[in-house]
């Protein structure tokens, strides 16, 4: 192309070319060089794509008239680099990205250090190495990406302007790699350094702050969203900085499309959080403008149809709710989605999510307009989803979970039951270490309520084994999951590593996202490779299962081995699903399925969303209706289940029998211990006819009564932690004094001196209790917890750092000397580091050690208690909310005499006394107390 070509194209394309001179002295490279400048301004203006290729190929001529030797080769080659990856960015097409790559890495390694051109260069490569990582997901592209922009980044001053994009761009691909490695300190560098970016520049006014500012927004939106939604400051402030961005935007930027959207996008995720209808107003809004200035062959397009369908659909449902009436309603959402489909081209990554989202507003529609066959076209949705093999397993859960509802609805129950049996087994194939905290979440609730339905199903078929084999495989293997260094794959690694390691590389890739293709549509080889990994993932399983001692790898127990498991009680598994509740009891004889037509799954979501805590005004009142709610639970549960535990003679006969109590879906809220008729003289509750405990399933159940059995039954030691006051955390509140802990902890070493060795810490650090745990047999802390529902690991006690431990004998007590703290928390992954050969109990007193509040986890039954179980200690006593000072130390002491009653001073104490010992502390508090239930019904063992 010669100059009057080029002059000729712009015209013909009406790009003014102003301040280009028209003069022969100006060297042609230069010419044109400035001539696909204004092409390219052009095209930011219009979005044409033919003004985008003229820029190219007027920079690509630019390039090849000048000699590689010429130092102005290295800017004209970073010229045309960043040209083809703004276009690769919007088109997806791998011609550019392979010719850039072509150009760029040959003139990365040759450049000279010194050149001007070195900034330029290693940024433009850096961003198609980014690009590439996106399409091939080869983790080296993405740390060279890195590597390549911390060297941008050095090759520039401090202050100067031209660092901000390429610490941008840094930031953000620091981000992609917190993602793939789950490692947050790099999202937090990303975060830092985009921050300094934006220091550089002196107002944000200047055309560089908008970038960087949408880069940062971003940034701290995805730390929100990995801290459990806990800083909404974060949220705030991505909101507030994007706003800015786009206030100072012009209107024919490339990127304003995309900044608007991800402003709906964040503002809908504020309204989850809030509850506000502005926010989700004002993301419908800005959504629809973003789609209004979108050019219409965008790559992302699709995509963000079906997200505002999503927000339309969550419009209405709130209009609703407030008695508005809905704003476009189901079908708009229908539609959008509908539109989306059919503009997004076959294998795309978002297309399965789209279909899944389609079958979601299909229901919802059907509910407000009851258009049967929307049922039907949602049915079909899910299912082609579930029998997609290159569906992600997560996706294919989803929609085999609503699957499964839909086809009960049309009484196609024994399609039902396979769909769920098949679900299950899926299990094994999802990898909840590769998704986002909130996705973690959702494979936890869906597999729970997966197996509580199927549960339901099977009972219902008169397949009772079946109900129970994957009720468990539902439940214990998802503890497996989260708590690697106890679960089946950790047994795996230490005997056979490279099955395991295998197992895990082949999970890895079955849950990767296919990537490659135009507009990233992953090629047809890709989908071949992918079905060939599933089945060799499949087969490996099963390989496994041949290998001695793992025949029963990421699988539940079998009924013989439920049987086995504690002897001398009865399990009593109770499951409230969708479509009716039951209980079934289980002893080593027989098995019994009693469908409990009282409990009503209505009364027991009612029942387990009231909030118990209260104003000590209050206290009077809530513990009325608690005594109500212990009556209910009574009457409609425990009450007919103990009749017919009783009936089946459990020995000993002289005394209660033991009953474990194991809740499954809404049934994992309820205080089964605790349920009668509270009143005097009677003798209707669950503490009179039985001797409760509970387990997280009957795996875990076994696992403690085997760990209790292998157990030195001595009588140990006794650690005793307490934490009077504990330091608050930036931005919260800080947790109350627990008062009471001094006094309790001194009733305590009265209660055991002369039969426990006993070491006191007082608000001691992390490090103090772990130095002390292997030298105790009973643990018992008197402190606040910490619960998190999706990774029991990062359950635990709150302590703090830095401390003076207060480390001595009982007759060795001294006065407080606490300085300056900050929160330290025992985790229960730490706990497992450490070898608990003695540990046998373990007492977590005053904090809600017990509760389990989150609703989508019901099944799971994952909270501090649970967690030190399975860490190594085989009796916890917990409590599932506060309770009462004076009555923890009550309860305390009168465990702790009761435990050592027939003890004779270092003598030996019995593993089956610790449900005794607390069961008679409660009851003689609960005499006196008989209507306050809120200080003696919280207290609960966990154990065998």
């Amino acid at each position: 192309m010669n100059l009057d070509e080029a002059w000729n194209i712009l015209d013909s394309q009406g790009i003014v070319a102003l301040g280009v001179p028209k003069d022969d002295n100006v060297d042609n490279a230069t010419l044109l060089t400035q001539l696909s400048a204004r092409a390219l301004d052009a095209y930011h203006r219009t979005k044409h794509l033919r003004q985008m290729d003229t820029a190219i190929r007027l920079s690509r001529t630019a390039m090849t008239l000048t000699p590689q030797d010429d130092p102005q080769w290295y800017f004209y080659v970073a010229n045309y680099g960043g040209q083809l990856a703004e276009r690769y960015e919007r088109t997806r097409k791998d011609e550019d990205l392979e010719a850039c790559i072509t150009v760029l890495r040959p003139a990365v390694d040759a450049v000279p250090s010194n050149s001007l051109a070195v900034p330029g260069l290693l940024t433009n490569y850096g961003t198609m190495l980014g690009f590439l990582y996106d399409k091939s997901g080869e983790l080296r592209h993405l740390e060279e990406a890195i590597s390549l922009y911390r060297r941008a980044a050095d090759a520039l001053s401090a202050n100067d302007p031209a660092r901000v994009p390429v610490m941008q761009n840094l930031g953000v691909r620091l981000n992609t790699l917190s993602q793939v490695t789950g490692m947050q300190v790099y999202l937090q560098e990303g975060i830092n350094i985009t921050r300094q970016a934006l220091e550089i520049l002196p107002s944000h006014l200047d055309p560089l702050w908008a970038p960087a500012a949408r880069a940062l927004s971003a940034l701290l939106f995805t730390s929100f969203q990995r801290t459990h939604s806990s800083n909404i400051a974060y949220l705030d402030e991505s909101i507030d900085l994007l706003r800015r961005a786009i206030a100072s935007t012009l209107v024919d930027h490339p990127n304003l499309a995309e900044m608007t959207y991800n402003l709906g996008a964040f503002l809908a995720s504020r309204h989850k959080i809030n509850n506000r209808i502005a926010d989700l107003d004002e993301a419908v809004d800005v959504t629809r403008k973003a789609l209004e200035i979108m050019p219409p062959d965008h790559a992302d397009r699709g995509r963000i149809l079906a997200n505002l369908g999503a927000m339309i659909a969550l419009q209405d449902r709130q209009r609703r709710v407030v008695g508005d009436g809905g704003i476009a309603g189901p079908d708009a959402t229908v539609a959008l989605i509908r539109q989306a489909l059919a503009i997004i081209p076959d294998h795309h990554p978002d297309k399965d999510s789209m279909a899944y989202n389609l079958g979601v507003s299909l229901v919802l529609r059907r509910k407000a307009n009851n258009l049967l066959a929307d049922v039907d076209e949602a049915t079909d949705c899910f299912l082609r989803l579930w029998n997609s093999v290159t569906t992600p397993p997560l996706l294919r859960l989803r929609a085999a979970t609503n699957s499964m509802d839909h086809l009960v609805l049309q009484s196609k129950r024994d399609l039902a039951i396979q769909l769920g049996k098949d679900a299950i087994s899926l299990l094994p194939v999802v990898n909840t270490k590769m998704l986002s905290h909130q996705d973690q979440q959702y494979v936890v609730s869906v597999f729970t309520m997966l197996a509580s339905r199927l549960c339901s199903l099977l009972l219902d078929a008169g397949e009772t084994e079946d109900a129970l084999k994957y009720l468990e495989q539902g439940r214990a293997v998802i503890l497996g999951h989260l708590i690697d260094s106890r679960s089946d794959i950790s047994s795996l690694a230490q005997n056979s590593p490279d099955l395991a390691r295998r197992y895990e590389r082949l999970r890895d890739e079955v849950n990767t996202p296919l990537r490659g293709g135009r507009h990233g549509v992953p090629e047809t080889h890709q989908i071949d490779q992918r079905r060939q990994i599933i089945s060799d993932l499949e087969k490996h399983i099963e390989h496994i299962r041949t290998v001695p001692g793992h025949h029963d790898f990421l699988m539940g127990p079998t009924l013989a081995e439920m049987q086995a498991c504690m002897k001398e009680g009865a399990k009593v598994v109770v499951n409230i699903s969708l479509i009716w509740s039951d209980a079934i009891i289980i002893t080593p004889t027989t098995v019994r399925v009693l469908q409990l037509t009282e409990m009503l799954r209505s009364d027991t979501r009612s029942w387990a969303q009231k909030d118990w805590n209260c104003s000590r005004r209050q206290r009077g009142q809530t513990n009325k209706e608690y005594i109500r709610y212990l009556a209910w639970l009574w009457t409609s549960c425990v009450e007919p289940v103990l009749a017919i535990v009783q009936s089946l003679q459990i020995p000993p006969a002289n005394k209660p029998p033991r009953v474990w109590w194991i809740g499954c879906g809404e049934a994992s809220f309820l205080p089964f211990h605790a349920a009668g008729i509270h009143r005097k003289g009677s003798e209707q509750t669950a503490y009179h006819q039985s001797i409760s405990s509970y387990a997280p399933s009957i795996k875990a159940l076994s696992h403690a009564e085997k760990r209790a059995e292998a157990m030195p039954d001595t009588h140990g030691s006794l650690l005793v932690v307490t934490m009077p006051t504990t330091p608050g955390l930036e931005g919260q509140k800080t947790p109350r004094p627990l008062n009471g802990v001094v006094d309790e902890k001194n009733h305590i070493l009265d209660a055991v001196k002369g039969h426990l060795h006993t070491t006191y810490l007082k608000r001691p650090s992390v490090n103090d209790v772990i130095e002390a745990l292997p030298e105790c047999s009973i643990a018992h802390f008197a402190c606040h917890g910490s619960s998190d529902a999706v990774d029991p690991s990062n359950s635990g006690l709150i302590l703090q750092k830095p401390s003076t431990k207060l480390r001595e004998e009982v007759s060795g007590d001294r006065l407080d000397t606490n300085t300056a703290a900050v929160q330290d928390r025992l985790t229960v992954g730490r706990i497992l580091q450490v070898n608990l050969q003695g540990a046998r109990l373990a007492y977590l007193s005053a904090c809600s050690t017990a509760q389990n509040e989150a609703e989508k986890l019901a099944d799971e039954v994952i909270h501090v208690v649970s967690g030190f179980q399975i860490a190594g200690f085989p009796h916890v006593v917990g409590c599932l909310w506060p309770s009462n000072d004076d009555i923890c130390v009550e309860i305390a002491v009168g465990f702790y005499t009761r435990l050592l009653s027939d003890v004779q001073p270092g003598g030996k104490w019995a593993d089956e006394r610790v449900a005794v010992a607390l069961r008679e502390a409660v009851m003689e508090v609960r005499e006196r107390e008989m209507g306050a239930p809120l200080d003696w019904a919280p207290y609960v063992h966990y154990g065998p």
